[in-house]
């Protein structure tokens, strides 16, 4: 076998461990882009949405507010319920790329969980930005801060609420919210 006859014996040797070796690398990267797509498909939270949560969503609205003061205003997101088991506890509200602890109001006709979520720091800048023709001139000038929601990817009239329910937490999409008229804060007196 390893006969000195032109070498012949070995270099086929030598190739055949190069053609395993190819191929056993070959098959580790296909294994690895098979159990990224398991894991992709099989993980995703639009998978994972409940289709009939233990309580009921009798009205959903957004709204957008602004306050008196510069620099206040944000969305509020509001979610009458009914019907929640005692045993079930609000999580998280997810809107857009944002996220918010949900809160709980209690009133004599309805439960009601309100997500809400400041101005953008995208939006308004506390800190002045130096702007120049010259790109030169703007060194210096810090990037928006950016709030990403990596876990739930939702369309524009779409939020999601986690909540958790006998030892383990799910998640509800909410569809075609009902978008009213901006709210501000504080109102004017009427000229009298």
């Amino acid at each position: 076998m390893f006969s000195l006859h032109n070498g012949t014996e070995i270099d086929l040797l030598y190739d055949k461990t190069a053609i395993i070796m190819k191929l056993q690398s070959f098959l580790f990267i296909l294994l690895i882009i098979f159990f990224a797509l398991f894991l992709s498909t099989c993980c995703s939270t639009k998978n994972q949405f409940q289709k009939k949560p233990p309580f009921a969503i009798t009205e959903a609205s957004i709204a957008d507010w602004v306050g008196g003061v510069p620099h206040t205003g944000g969305t509020i997101i509001t979610l009458a319920v009914q019907h929640v088991p005692a045993a079930l506890k609000p999580g998280y509200i997810y809107w857009g790329n944002q996220k918010a602890k949900l809160e709980i109001k209690k009133s004599s006709k309805a439960i009601f969980w309100i997500g809400r979520f400041p101005l953008d720091a995208t939006i308004i800048q506390k800190k002045d930005i130096n702007m120049q023709k010259d790109a030169k001139g703007e060194y210096g000038n810090s990037a928006p801060v950016m709030r990403e929601n990596r876990e739930i990817s939702l369309g524009e009239d779409e939020v999601a609420v986690s909540y958790f329910y006998k030892g383990k937490t799910y998640y509800y999409l909410v569809e075609n919210i009902q978008r009213i008229d901006r709210i501000n804060y504080p109102s004017a007196p009427p000229n009298d």
